[in-house]
């Protein structure tokens, strides 16, 4: 019937045509519209699915989120990543168990205040870090219990230093800037971003895998039973090795600080803490980088030979690194920039 025909205003008789169902438009049973409307309405169910099809379309439903993929996160978009780039210098401190400064029976130099040199890079979802860190002289006193060192040195006239290194990448994108990756063959490592866009956190792990080995290959544990290179002791689940926390911050004048302090723990063993670290860090300039790395390497009397030449065993003790001298160093730093 036409609107005009009845007494209820053509913008109601619009409004409630418009917004019958659409399943009382489609239904396959008789169509018919409510009791209290028949006598203002009454359309044919070809004029009701005519009404229904011109009807305004729904608004489109919200476009889905695109589906993240780890190796397309830019981790330059995070605040704390912007920030762990370039070439930066530490003040380091290592505490063993006991809260003394630590003693190493393999690497008889002074933990209580050492140097060290560290670069930086993000490159897309990665990270690099090259570290050269360098240790003072023994004091004379520990000298006369201990006088060994490694290479060609004199307990308490020479120090000496050690190369390290790290790559990690994003491999989740939950939480997104969070990166991982192993540390050596024994470890894996995972960072994940804290605070309020100024801090960090990274955790190493023993795996599994290298724990089973250890007891195997080194303790000789009788349970043990070797398959090729690998080996099952019953040892199950990763165990935590270290937890550190990096903050973030600045000077009154603007330089970029970075402080680091990180607990380990006895992970080839019960599991025990067994070392704290105090690092204390400042972003330079490369001209100042390698200004102070040159004069370090002077006042800690560090001989030639010794330059890049030794780090660390992955089951402790020191190896040499197959490479030496000066180049080897700062090849090894700028490695970072190489990503």
């Amino acid at each position: 019937r036409d609107p005009s025909s009845t007494s209820m205003p053509p913008s109601c008789y619009s409004l409630l045509v418009a917004s019958l169902p659409v399943a009382r438009c489609f239904s396959a049973s008789p169509c018919l519209l409510p009791d209290e409307v028949n006598a203002f309405v009454q359309r044919s169910c070809s004029e009701a699915r005519a009404c229904c099809e011109n009807a305004a379309s729904p608004p489109a439903p919200p476009a889905l989120t695109p589906e993240c993929k780890p190796e397309q996160v830019d981790l330059l978009d995070f605040p704390q990543w912007q920030l762990e780039e370039g070439y930066w210098i530490g003040e380091l401190s290592f505490y063993g168990p006991s809260g003394d400064p630590f003693q190493s029976s393999s690497w008889n130099y002074k933990y209580d205040h050492y140097t060290g040199f560290i670069t930086g890079s993000v490159k897309g979802n990665a990270y690099r870090q090259r570290n050269v860190f360098m240790y003072p002289p023994q004091t004379e006193a520990l000298c006369e219990t201990n006088n060994s060192t490694i290479g060609n040195g004199i307990c308490g006239v020479n120090g000496n230093m050690k190369l390290f290194e790290a790559d990690q990448q994003a491999t989740t994108c939950e939480p997104l800037g969070a990166i991982e990756g192993p540390y050596g063959t024994l470890t894996y490592t995972y960072t994940r971003l804290i605070g309020l866009d100024n801090a960090l956190h990274y955790l190493v792990y023993l795996t599994e895998a290298a724990q089973n080995f250890f007891a195997g290959s080194v303790l000789q544990l009788p349970q043990c039973v070797q398959s090729g290179f690998s080996w099952e002791c019953g040892i199950r689940g990763d165990k935590l090795l270290q937890s550190q926390l990096t903050t973030l911050s600045e000077t009154a004048d603007g330089t970029p600080i970075r402080v680091r302090t990180a607990q380990g723990f006895n992970a080839f063993g019960d599991g025990t803490p067994n070392s704290a670290s105090f690092y204390r860090e400042r972003r330079v300039t490369r001209e100042e980088f390698y200004t102070v790395l040159n004069q370090t390497i002077s006042d800690y009397a560090i001989l030639d030979a010794d330059i890049a030449a030794w780090k660390d065993a992955e089951t402790g003790g020191i190896v040499p690194t197959g490479v030496q001298g000066y180049k080897a160093m700062e090849e090894h730093l700028e490695e970072s920039f190489g990503l």
